[in-house]
């Protein structure tokens, strides 16, 4: 694949980034997993206002540099379990053993600072149907999320899903070429895929910082899905406009919370398939004399023979203006 970007020069990006992972060399980083439940430093339930229903306030600290995604702020990938499921699981009264399967969709109408407490308050549901979890930061519908119970039949699991996804890789897979290794990871792109590959039992040699998304080395978890899933479905949209982007939604549904490690792995972004956001809440940019507006990509998790959806959903991408930021490098 030789799609490199003008801009990677200018800004490490989802379109290109750093070709060093930064905490590959770093044997102590924890695991993310175990930086996100830290993150949550209080939890305080106030009175409910109706039936069935609890509500809490809280507050979290996003305060390791593991988690960085954009300068200074919280990686959007990390947004989903972050904000719904790290909640979720500091919440007493929930039973674990329903978390999965289940889902997430998060808005990141703005980012949220590392190393800053940030206010939160969520409202938790639990019946014989399932349970949700509500949440919002900052006060702000900018940063609304919804967590959910589903069914193990649901939809997004069902085999003709899956089935699709292995015909389209199928039939991409002879003209993808020579890989591009993103932090040691193997990327592929087509005109019609754009997909990464995971061998742990080799990656965890040559890209030690994958190490960071699992506890024993036995597992990945919800970290290593967002994180990935995220940058899989962004880079495959950045790629193609040559121009960074930045997540602005997400929604996954998730299987399970723990995928084996000595599983081998595809993540694959539907490169062709793209739509627009029925209600836009960001302008177009201008990348090389064109409008350019947000894309929603499809993104599939699941076992290298294609006999196990383990996460599924989309993402919703957003071109960076390149100039502007630009500018406002450069000014004094």
């Amino acid at each position: 694949m030789s799609e490199a970007s003008p801009n990677r020069g200018r800004f490490g990006s989802k379109i290109g980034p750093p070709p060093d992972d930064l905490f590959a060399k770093q044997s102590d980083v924890p695991a993310v997993d175990a930086l996100l439940a830290q993150s949550v430093k209080s939890l305080v339930e106030l009175p409910a206002l109706r039936a069935g229903q609890r509500r809490f306030q809280g507050q979290m600290n996003f305060d390791h540099v593991a988690l960085v995604g954009p300068p200074t702020r919280l990686q959007g990938g990390l947004h989903g379990p972050g904000r719904t499921y790290t909640i979720l699981d500091a919440i007493a009264h929930h039973n674990h053993a329903t978390t999965f399967p289940s889902g997430y969709s998060v808005r990141i109408g703005s980012g949220i600072q590392l190393f800053k407490p940030v206010s939160f308050t969520a409202e938790y549901q639990s019946s014989a149907a399932g349970w949700q979890l509500a949440t919002k930061f900052a006060d702000s519908d900018k940063l609304a999320g919804l967590a959910f119970s589903l069914a193990p039949t649901h939809p997004v699991f069902s085999p003709d899903i899956l089935n699709s996804w292995r015909g389209r890789y199928e039939a991409a897979k002879p003209s993808a070429g020579e890989s591009i290794r993103i932090l040691s990871i193997p990327h592929f792109a087509t005109p019609e895929l754009f997909w990464a590959e995971f061998d742990f039992q080799q990656l965890f040699g040559a890209a030690p910082g994958l190490r960071r998304f699992t506890q024993d080395g036995e597992s990945v978890g919800l970290s290593f899905m967002t994180f990935y899933l995220d940058n899989v479905a962004i880079l495959s949209q950045a790629t193609l406009l040559q121009n960074p982007m930045f997540t602005i939604q997400i929604g996954i549904a998730f299987r399970t919370g723990q995928i084996p490690s000595r599983q081998k792995l595809l993540i694959l972004a539907d490169r062709r398939n793209v739509a627009s956001p029925p209600f836009p809440t960001a302008k177009p940019v201008l990348v090389r004399g064109r409008e350019e507006h947000s894309r929603i990509v499809n993104v599939i998790l699941t076992d290298a023979d294609f006999t196990t959806i383990y996460a599924h959903g989309w993402a919703t991408g957003h071109p960076m203006n390149i100039e502007l930021m630009w500018k406002k490098a450069a000014a004094p």
